[in-house]
This record gives C-alpha cells, structure tokens and sequence, in this order.
C-alpha cells in the first residue's frame, strides 16, 4: 500500500519534482483537514468526510437557532408574529406587500445566518486553505508554501459560487410569485445575470477566511497526498459509483441528513427535558 510523504509540523518541503501533468481536482474542507480529489485517488476517510457532513447539519441548526432568537427580537419590537411563522405555526401579522417582504425576510435570514456560522467555524479556513492548495496545483503543477500562501482563497469552480450565487435569488422570488410573477421572473433573471459575482462574494466574504498556518499546512499536507498517490499511477481507472465515493459527496450527503435527523429528534423533545 502506497503511504505518502511525512511532512513537519509546519515546515512543507517542495516536491522533488514539479508535476508534469496536472489532474482535474475537486475538493472540500472537513473537520481538522482538507480532503481533495482527482476521482481516482482521495485523501479524506469516509468517517471525517461523514462527520463533516454532521457538522455542517450542526451549522444550520445554529444559524436556524439564530434565526429564531433574531425573530422573536422582531416580534417584540413590531408586534408581529414573524417567530410563529418560522415554526408554521401562524402567519406572520402584516398584509400585503409588508407580508411579501416579511415572507422574503424569513426565506432568507436563515441561510445569511447559516453563513455567519460558517464562516466564524474552522471550516472556513480550511475551505480558504483547500482553494490556494487547488489554485497552486493549478498554476505551477507544484506546492511550495510561498506559492499556495500567495493564491486566493476564492476558487471560480467552487461549487458555492453556483450554489450560494443563485440560491438567495430564489428564496426571495418564490414569495414574490404570488404577489407579483413579473417581479419575480424579473428578480430571478437578475439573479442569474449575476450569479456569479453574488457567488464569489459570498465565497469571499462568508464560505472562506483567511486560514491559519496550521489550516494551510494541512491543505498543503492533502495535496502533496493527493498528487504523491496520483503519480504512481494516473492513468488508473476506477467505476463511476467508486468515483463518486472517492469525491466525498455520499458520505457528506449520508452526514448531513444524520445530523439534520438528530437535531429534528432534539426540537421535538426539547420541551420535555427542559420540563424534566
């Protein structure tokens, strides 16, 4: 079994020799690491991959929370009932367009204040050191800590730019569609117009921050991995199912309905311990 490179703490020595050939690499950040990808070789175990998925359940249940304390805040200042939508328990109390703007508030607080807490999380970091490791592959076919210190931490084919780019569009123009479908086929193009610099912004400002030296000395450790395992055999040839598996996608997937699971059981229960 091929076992890569040892590597100190945070000195990164260069690779004996620059890669002649860059693969296509996909990436993500997980808990305490980076795990990166070229479909035929990955760095990551299915279980960090896996608890990366609970914690980013965990992210959303917090910005959630989050969203709950904002809005009864609100409902005490306004005298609405914003918290009671939130848990569809009533409609919030405000007609008309304050309504469609009320309902645009609700879709949309809850992924902003998702972002809050993932960017003041360590994923953050990670995800930034991921990016600079995958950019310096990229532009020199070799990792020195100069180099992957000097990428940018926004990658253009992070899948947040498409994701986080067009994702607020549609949460503010499905409300407007009963009210105004003009207006929200208008707000949706708009949208789509620009996905990619809301993405980018968004990768910039929330989904990345500036990583730590340890942070970016794991990424540099994943990618030396990644290519120490991809030039003893690059031409290796593995089913789409395996390949897949290898990118991470199912066992964050898998992590991410667990934790979302586990966090739905605790509301449901909550007020029966607490009355406990």
């Amino acid at each position: 079994m091929l076992s890569p490179p040892d590597h100190n703490r945070f000195y990164v020595p260069p690779l004996s020799e620059p890669v002649a050939r860059r693969p296509r690499i996909s990436g993500t950040a997980v808990v305490g690491g980076v795990h990166l990808s070229t479909g035929n070789y990955g760095t990551a175990p299915p279980l960090r991959l896996f608890l990366s998925g609970v914690t980013i359940a965990l992210l959303l249940g917090l910005g959630m929370a989050l969203t709950f304390v904002e809005a009864w805040l609100l409902d005490r200042l306004l005298g609405t009932s914003i918290a009671s939508s939130l848990l569809g328990l009533a409609s919030p109390a405000v007609g008309g367009r304050s309504a469609v703007l009320a309902q645009s508030l609700l879709s949309v607080l809850p992924l902003f204040n998702f972002l809050v807490m993932l960017r003041l999380s360590p994923l953050a970091g990670y995800h930034a050191a991921e990016h600079k490791v995958v950019a310096a592959i990229e532009a020199h076919g070799d990792l020195t800590w100069s180099e992957v210190l000097a990428m940018p931490r926004a990658h253009p084919r992070c899948g947040t730019v498409l994701l986080f780019g067009i994702l607020p569009t549609m949460l503010v123009a499905y409300p407007l569609w009963r009210a105004n479908p003009l207006l929200a086929v208008l707000v949706g193009v708009v949208g789509w117009v620009l996905r990619y610099h809301v993405g980018y912004l968004i990768q910039q400002h929330f989904t990345t921050k500036p990583p730590t030296p340890e942070q970016l000395r794991a990424g540099i450790e994943a990618g030396r991995k990644l290519l120490y395992y991809w030039g003893s055999n690059p031409e290796r040839v593995v089913p789409p199912a395996l390949n897949l598996w290898i990118r991470g996608m199912p066992q964050l997937i898998a992590g991410v309905i667990v934790g979302q699971q586990v966090l739905g059981f605790v509301q449901q229960h909550l007020h029966v311990w607490l009355d406990w």
